[in-house]
This record gives structure tokens, C-alpha cells and sequence, in this order.
């Protein structure tokens, strides 16, 4: 939310000290950036009990909110005085969004009530301490003990990266699925379950919604978990079971269920099981002429070099390079060509066979 005359949201960070002494503060505030314009920094705490702490904050631009407790009153005092902070800034300051730091569950009223005023509430805090109710009561969840919001993929080596993506793909389901149904790993169950909330009018299912739609039933969901740099890049892992192809005039992509698998998925009547028809589609002919090039190239190789494929596809089109035609990159003709997206997936900068599809014809 951007107010008028304003061109940057703004940020409060509150901090309840006595609850995330082991938060690391340059990861608090690389966070804070990414919502806006952080323009107040608070820490809570009894500072007699944490002098030693306070030189770190003031060097990270926080102002120190004291108060003084004796005996088991420590953690109701402070927790207390964040709250009527907060309750104060949300009417009298222009401030779009609060984040939380905390992993404390008597903090899930005050992140409701923030959210009934209007505001985006961050929570911030340690997974191994944090309270399913603060959670669910955010409208997104960071865990600060986790990897840093950059790309974790972003250093591996190519074949590092392949095994990382291959590995999340796969990850096995904490339940063994029924003989003859699809074992769904942990990523399907997240994006089966948020499709039909996502779906518009029409019944189509986009990314961006879909993305949402994760975020507001799984507060704490981060595709980085899943070891993937974009949404995209996650939900491009599910296929053969969840397709995906980019659609130009909405400048995101379709995501649906591929019917190959709708009998073997729960509730599938609630999801999207049809292409949308969206953006360009390859005749059959030509993605089976791509096919023979890209497997010729191949040869006893593992991997086809992405500017190699790329060149067979521009030469179709009679053009010098790929970005002149109508697909643009390599995920355009796979997003374009549903056959040729069976038998190869896109690895970085390269193409490999999908399981057994490069030997068909």
C-alpha cells in the first residue's frame, strides 16, 4: 500500500529483544528492505539484563525501548510496551507495513489486529521456537535461522545445481501415497492445495495469484526452501504433474494439472486440468522436426547446450537468433511445444532429455 504523494512504502521494525537474542540484525534489516523504506527500527528488552547487546543495535540504527522488570514480570512488561508501540504507530504514523521480530505466540493477536487496520505484517523469527498461531496470523513468516532471502542455487556449479533441482523435485512425501496414486512430493501438496483459491473467473490459474494464494494458507512458504532462485523455477520442478506455459498478453504464465495424472490426484474437480490457450502453440510436425535436431545434436552427450538448440529453433523461423522469434528463449519453445516439454526440460543454460522421452519419435 502506497500512499498518495508517496512513491516508497514504509517499514516499522519491532523487535522483541528478549524473544530473538540470536537474531542476526544485518539479516533483519536486508529483509525489512525488500518492503520498503524502514522508518523506525525499535528494540524491546530489559538493557540492565543485555548491556552488551546494545552497542550492536545502536550501530544498526535501532533505538532501545527499556523497561525495567523484577522477577517473572521480564517478558509481560516488554511485551506489553511493544504492543501499545505498535497499537500507537498504526494510528498516528504512515506505516505500510510492520515486521515483527519474534518468535512469540502471544504476539498472533497483535499481528491480527495490525492486519484488521490495514497493514502487512511480517513476522521474523527462529523456526525451532516459533508458535504456529503467530505463523498463520502473519501475512508472511521469515525464518531468520534459516538461508538468507538470495538465491541459495545462485554459487553452485552447473551439476551441483541439476542434482539440487533434481533432489527437490523429488522430495518424498511425509506419507506414502496409496497403491496405483502419484506419490506427490511436499511442493505438489503446497501448490495442489492452493490452485482452486487462485483460479479466476474463467478457471484459469496464473502465477502470480497462485504465488499468493500459497503465501495466505502457508505464511512462512518460500520457494527457496525448495533450493529454486523464482516461483517459476519452483513450479517448473512439479511437471509432468503440473504444467506450466507463459502467456505474453498477461506477462506471467498458466499453471494447470496435466490430465495424464487427473485420475490419480485428490479433488481434482476443483483443478485446472485443461491448456489454457495462451500464447503460441507449435505445430506437431515442427516440434517432431525440433525433436530429431535436438537429438542429433545431442548425441551421446547428457546435456545440449541451450545456444545450439536455440539456433535449430531460429533457423525454423528463418531468423538469426531466437530472441527474434515469437518464443524468445528456450522456456518459450518448451511453454509453446507441450510434446517436445514431455521429452526435454531446461537445466541453467542447457536442454536434457526427460527420463526415457529422448528416445521417442
Amino acid at each position: 500500500m502506497v500512499r498518495e504523494g508517496s512513491s516508497e512504502p514504509t517499514v516499522a521494525i519491532l523487535m522483541d529483544y528478549e524473544n530473538a537474542r540470536d537474531v542476526n540484525l544485518n539479516r533483519v534489516l536486508a529483509e525489512a528492505a525488500a518492503f520498503g523504506r524502514v522508518i523506525v527500527r525499535r528494540a524491546y528488552a530489559d538493557w540492565t539484563r543485555h548491556a552488551k547487546a546494545q552497542s550492536a543495535l545502536r550501530e544498526a540504527g535501532f533505538e532501545e525501548l527499556h523497561q525495567f522488570t523484577t522477577g517473572s514480570g521480564t517478558k509481560n512488561a516488554t511485551d506489553i510496551m511493544l504492543t501499545v508501540d505498535a497499537m500507537d504507530l498504526l494510528y498516528t504514523r504512515p506505516i505500510d507495513t510492520f515486521i515483527l521480530v519474534t518468535a512469540d505466540s502471544d504476539f498472533a493477536k497483535l499481528a491480527r489486529r495490525l492486519r484488521e487496520g490495514g497493514k502487512r505484517v511480517v513476522g521474523l523469527g527462529s523456526r525451532k521456537r516459533v508458535g504456529r498461531a503467530l505463523v498463520q496470523s502473519c501475512d508472511q513468516f521469515i525464518y531468520y535461522d534459516q538461508a538468507p532471502a538470495a538465491p541459495i542455487v545462485a554459487a553452485l556449479p552447473e551439476a551441483a545445481y541439476a542434482e539440487e533441482a533434481r533432489r527437490a523435485a523429488a522430495s518424498p512425501a511425509k506419507h506414502a501415497a496409496p497403491a496405483g496414486k502419484t506419490k506427490l512430493s511436499e511442493g505438489h501438496r503446497i501448490v495442489l492445495e492452493a490452485m482452486p483459491a487462485a483460479a479466476d473467473d474463467e478457471g484459469r490459474v496464473y502465477g502470480g495469484p497462485l504465488h499468493e494464494s500459497i503465501r495466505r494458507i502457508r505464511p512462512d512458504f518460500s520457494y527457496r526452501d525448495f533450493g529454486f532462485s523464482s516461483f517459476l523455477r519452483f513450479i517448473e520442478s512439479l511437471a509432468p504433474i503440473i504444467r506450466t506455459r507463459r502467456d505474453p498478453d498477461a506477462s506471467d504464465f498458466a499453471v494447470w494439472v496435466d490430465p495424464e495424472h487427473e485420475s490419480e490426484l485428490p479433488n481434482v474437480r476443483d483443478l485446472p486440468t485443461e491448456m489454457p490457450n495462451v500464447g503460441v502453440e507449435l505445430d506437431e510436425e515442427v516440434q517432431a522436426h525440433l525433436h530429431r535436431q535436438w537429438k542429433e545434436l545431442l548425441g551421446d552427450r547428457k546435456r545440449l547446450a541451450g545456444s545450439r538448440a536455440a539456433e535449430v529453433v531460429a533457423e525454423e523461423y528463418g531468423v538469426e537468433r531466437l530472441a527474434d522469434t515469437p518464443l524468445k528463449d528456450l522456456q518459450g519453445v518448451l511453454d509453446a511445444a507441450p510434446e517436445l516439454a514431455k521429452r526435454w526440460k531446461r537445466e541453467r543454460a542447457a536442454l536434457v532429455p526427460v527420463g526415457r522421452g529422448g528416445d521417442r519419435e
